[in-house]
């Protein structure tokens, strides 16, 4: 999608009817770059709808999102935000390798549009997507990772000797209701270069024909509403940091340099399937390059306490 060199408010039918609506959103999300998003999108949302009689409920959604989504793109400045997020990532990884026997850094391109945390309340848009409250950037969540690369291990079968040695450690390596916590410990991914055009979000969209009623759907009630929502831009680069103890909470040892490397090749065949939404589809598809790679060889107890 194309950014215009000039832009009027897009606007449906309905919304030719409701240009006070349009006018709002446009004057309530002026100078969204130097907004904290969530704060901005739900006050806009709130205060466009109060009193509003010209607009149904059912409508207002689909309509606010299209044009904070478009907003969203418009007004980030991609450039900036990765320059102050980057400091951010080299310094949470410089306190990780301290705190884990091992840890990794990997910079992850994104070869198509990723559409994460579509069902998150945060942001009031029909279609959501993970938004960082406090660096305020969107942001791939830890779990998202976590469950994607153990996923992708216990499916995998192809010959790979790499992934499938990390097969029988996945309650070691992820945890389990019986076992603990896991040794493998994901954080969020940020952005940390722009995607194509020098852009962070992208405009997509999708057009549902009906509406699920009681497990069936009505032939005769069909009505397409095209729903506007936010992804991140394919090109876009995210910093992702793993920290990996080696060993266990009785100090037994569990793992070893050997699992780090595995496990970073299951991470690069997770991000090469896709994370997030839609990756059936082709979404949230990365390749992911190791940045730095810090395995210590450490031992269990004092010793290793001592290397910390």
């Amino acid at each position: 999608m194309r950014r215009p060199h000039t832009r009027e408010p897009i606007r449906g039918p309905k919304e030719e009817k409701s240009g006070g609506l349009i006018d709002c959103v446009e004057k309530s999300l002026g100078d969204l770059s130097n907004k904290n998003v969530i704060s901005a999108l739900n006050l806009a949302f709130v205060d466009c709808y109060l009193g509003r009689t010209d607009v149904t409920a059912a409508d207002y959604m689909p309509m606010f999102s299209r044009h904070a989504t478009v907003k969203l793109y418009e007004a980030l400045d991609c450039r900036k935000i990765v320059d102050r997020v980057n400091g951010y990532v080299k310094s949470l990884y410089e306190e990780v390798s301290k705190l884990f026997d091992a840890s990794f850094l990997v910079e992850a391109k994104l070869e198509s549009r990723l559409t994460i945390w579509v069902s998150t309340p945060t942001l009031p848009l029909e279609v959501n997507i993970s938004w960082d409250p406090v660096l305020n950037v969107p942001f791939i969540p830890s779990s998202s990772l976590k469950g994607a690369v153990r996923a992708y291990i216990e499916s995998y079968s192809g010959s790979n000797q790499a992934i499938l040695s990390l097969k029988e450690k996945a309650d070691v390596l992820f945890g389990s209701d019986r076992g603990g916590l896991g040794l493998v410990h994901f954080f969020d991914g940020y952005p940390i270069g722009c995607g194509e055009g020098g852009k962070l979000l992208e405009p997509d969209v999708i057009t549902p024909h009906y509406s699920e009623v009681k497990g069936s759907i009505d032939e005769a009630s069909a009505r397409p509403v095209p729903i506007v929502f936010p992804t991140i831009a394919r090109g876009v680069k995210f910093g992702v940091i793993v920290g990996i103890d080696y060993c266990d909470e009785s100090g037994s040892m569990r793992l070893s340099n050997d699992d780090l490397v595995n496990l970073l090749e299951a991470l690069k065949g997770a991000m090469s399937a896709g994370i997030g939404a839609k990756t059936s589809v082709g979404y949230g598809r990365l390749t992911a390059t190791p940045h730095k790679l810090e395995p210590k060889n450490t031992g269990c107890g004092a010793g290793r306490e001592a290397t910390k």
